[in-house]
């Protein structure tokens, strides 16, 4: 089973998330695992918004989803097979898939 922290299992899912902090309090981790825990839900990669403040950010995001997702998709390839971790996998690896597709981008 994938670990996600208290902000992205207990978030209003029919709301837009937004995530506003100083630095070096969380912003990305936190943001990782909203992506990732709406794609083990079944939302598109391709669906999802993700805006950062400069462009350095925006790359940084980008790496660091992407390994999130490839974690995840391990995660779920080593558990004991049942259908919920199946789905779950499937939607990960298509996450990867459509992954360069996926609007993450700076303000600017």
């Amino acid at each position: 089973m994938i670990e996600l922290p208290t902000a992205a299992r207990t978030r209003d899912r029919a709301r837009h998330a937004i995530i506003d902090a100083s630095a070096g309090t969380g912003k990305t981790y936190t943001l990782e695992h909203l992506v990732l825990a709406l794609v083990l839900e079944g939302a598109l990669i391709e669906e999802i918004l993700v805006v950062t403040f400069t462009d350095k950010a925006t790359r940084e995001m980008r790496a660091r989803l992407r390994r999130r997702l490839e974690q995840a998709a391990r995660e779920l390839s080593s558990v004991p097979t049942e259908e919920r971790s199946l789905v779950q996998l499937e939607r990960v690896r298509g996450a990867l898939v459509a992954f360069d597709r996926a609007p993450i981008s700076t303000i600017h």
